[in-house]
Formats: C-alpha cells, structure tokens, sequence
C-alpha cells in the first residue's frame, strides 16, 4: 500500500425489497463522495435479479463500495444462523456493468468488514438472541447513521491533525470550507476556501508542534463530541510549554458545522492560558 489507512464513510440508501427479501442497502467511496444514481440504480437491479430465486429468512444487507481497483457490489442474505454471500465487480470505466466474482477471487475488504461486523450483531441481537425474534429491528439497526458518520469524521480528523497529515484533514472538508482558528498566525482569523483552509491548517498544525516541546496531548475520546443536526462541539486540550519550562495542557473546544458528513466550517476556541 502507498498510502496511510483511512476510514471510509458509510452512507445508508435505505430498504430493497424483492421477492419477499427486505435488505439493507449501504454505500461506500473511496472518495468520500456520494456514489453517483445511475450507478446507485445498476446496482439495485443486479441486487434484486440475485433475490428473486432466494430462500431464506428474506432478511439481508448489500454493499455498493467505489474503490481504488473497482466498483464492488456484495448482497449477503441471511440462511438461519448462516450468512450466503455474493459478489459482483464492474471497471472503474464503466461503473454500472457488474459481473460476477469467480471463486477464489477476493471476498470482503476491511473497509467493508465495518458493516459485516455491525449486521452481525445487529442480526444476533434482534433475530437469534431472543424469544421474540423482531425482524423490523433488525431492519432498522442501521450501521452508520449521519450522526455516527460524522463523529467518526471527527474522529478521523482529530488522528489526522494529531499526525500532521493535511491531506487526511482535506479530505474530510467540504469543497468550500471555512475554518477560525484559535491560536497560530492571526488568533481568530477566518480562512474561507479550501487553498486559504490548507494553508492554515498547515500554519496552524507547525505553530501548535512548536510549542508542545515534545509534549503529547490527549486524544479525543467519543464522550468529548456532542451533535445534534447539522451541527457538533468537541471538547479538546494541545500540549504545550508553559511559563518555567513546565509541561501544560491548554483545554479549548471547536463548532463544527456538516453538509452531509463533509465539514463545512471549524470555529475553535481555547482558554487563554492552560489550567
């Protein structure tokens, strides 16, 4: 591999149903942008022509995944406590003309492996662990929601700047970004634009590595971010070198604000002096 690990955003294209088979149907780009409809729909037909001779509890999930090689499409059917799989490829070139996979070929991806793991839970939890088995929960257990898709994009965000990696933090803002800085070049100037929000970032991340002498400040853990809608908060500390040479840690927090699961605007706020 030439390049850093990244977690893929999943995104939720709601229920297909086909022959008395109800599935889940995900999406996943390498990009991190929306697969395009005519792909979308492609995909469901392939999807449902592999349904109409099924047999099973009609319950399932498919996977349309945009990778680096190909477009990837997995439908996985549930049979009693065993998981039937299928998988289609289609060139990058001509994205919506799948074909099936021989055997022997590749399988499941670790990025799609993040929702195998959640429908197998999901599918334990609703139908096989339990007495009343409930099929409408299980339908409803959706890996991904928006607002977990945009904790997980802070997430990323906050391993990204912790790392330096700029192109990790691009990749999870909006095209027309906005970001106030809180500390750097210009405390509580505003960037606009993805050219000036890189610049900064860049500016911002060296003056921060500058004055931690060395210092390694905590991570951001889940029960420091709060969304609701469109918006979130986290609650953060950066490590810095304070009056005598002593190790400090100055808390802050930062408003985000999403259009889907891109970041749209960073507004971050620090205490003036550490505690």
């Amino acid at each position: 591999m030439t390049e850093s690990f990244r977690v893929r955003t999943t995104e939720y294209y709601g229920l297909l149903e086909q022959s008395g088979w109800t599935v889940k149907f995900y999406g996943l780009s390498l990009t991190q942008e929306s697969i395009p409809l005519e792909v979308r729909a492609a995909a469901q037909e392939r999807v449902r022509r592999a349904l109409m001779n099924g047999q099973g509890t009609g319950l399932g999930f498919a996977m349309l995944h945009h990778g680096e090689e190909a477009v990837w499409l997995l439908c996985d059917t549930w049979h009693a406590d065993i998981l039937h799989h299928q998988l289609w490829r289609a060139d990058l070139s001509d994205p919506g003309a799948f074909v099936p996979v021989e055997p022997g070929g590749p399988t499941v991806c670790v990025h799609e492996l993040v929702v195998v793991d959640h429908e197998r839970d999901a599918y334990v939890r609703h139908v096989l662990d339990t007495s009343a088995p409930d099929n409408d929960a299980y339908l409803g257990d959706i890996h991904g929601s928006l607002e977990g898709a945009r904790k997980r994009a802070l997430m990323a965000f906050d391993r990204a700047w912790r790392a330096g990696d700029v192109d990790g933090l691009m990749d999870l803002m909006h095209p027309e970004p906005r970001y106030a800085a809180s500390l750097g070049p210009g405390p509580g100037e505003v960037f606009e634009g993805a050219a000036a929000v890189r610049r900064a970032f860049e500016r911002v991340i060296m003056v921060e590595a500058e004055s931690a002498g060395g210092t390694v400040a905590p991570e951001l853990r889940e029960d420091d971010i709060w969304i609701d809608g469109s918006r979130a908060l986290t609650r953060w500390q950066y490590a810095s070198v304070g009056h005598g040479g002593q190790r400090v840690h100055v808390p802050g927090v930062d408003l985000w604000e999403f259009d889907g699961v891109r970041i749209k605007s960073k507004d971050a706020y620090r205490k003036a002096s550490a505690q």
